[in-house]
Parts: C-alpha cells; sequence; structure tokens
C-alpha cells in the first residue's frame, strides 16, 4: 500500500473525506502514518539481510552503509554457515 492509499483510508477512519475542508493536511496525515511506521518498526523489525565485504586482514566490519539498523543478530562466516 503506497502512502496515497494510507492517506485516503486514514481519511474514511477518521471521516475527514470533504476535500473542501479537511480536518488535517496531507503533511500532517503523512507526519503521524511516519511516526506510526517508526513505532512499529521499532517493535517488530522486518528482518534483513546484507552482504558485507572485508578485507583478508581485516577483523571489523563498518555498519555504517546499512540504513535503519535495529540489531545484529547473527554473522555468517563462511557466507552459508550459520554461526
Amino acid at each position: 500500500m503506497n502512502l496515497t492509499v494510507m492517506r485516503s483510508r486514514l481519511r474514511i477512519d477518521l471521516r475527514d473525506e470533504d476535500s473542501t475542508s479537511y480536518r488535517w493536511s496531507n503533511s500532517q496525515l503523512d507526519r503521524h502514518v511516519s511516526h506510526a511506521l517508526r513505532e512499529l518498526s521499532a517493535a517488530q523489525p522486518r528482518p534483513r539481510t546484507a552482504v558485507l565485504r572485508t578485507t583478508a586482514s581485516g577483523r571489523s566490519i563498518p555498519l555504517s552503509s546499512l540504513t535503519d539498523l535495529v540489531r545484529v543478530e547473527a554473522v555468517e562466516y563462511p557466507v552459508g554457515n550459520y554461526p
């Protein structure tokens, strides 16, 4: 579901369907949807995987390239072998 559809459904739930006099602006609804998604993601994060390359002598891997990282649950080395 995209943001436009979500906003339309939210307006139905809020009984704010008169486009000539909305009680809440699109930006206000978008901000609240964004807050709700952040809270949901913190409580129930979507599992993701990433492959990060290392150097031959490297013993640490920077995680800064992983956006919205909540936690690292497992690391495989070599790839395909569960720790």
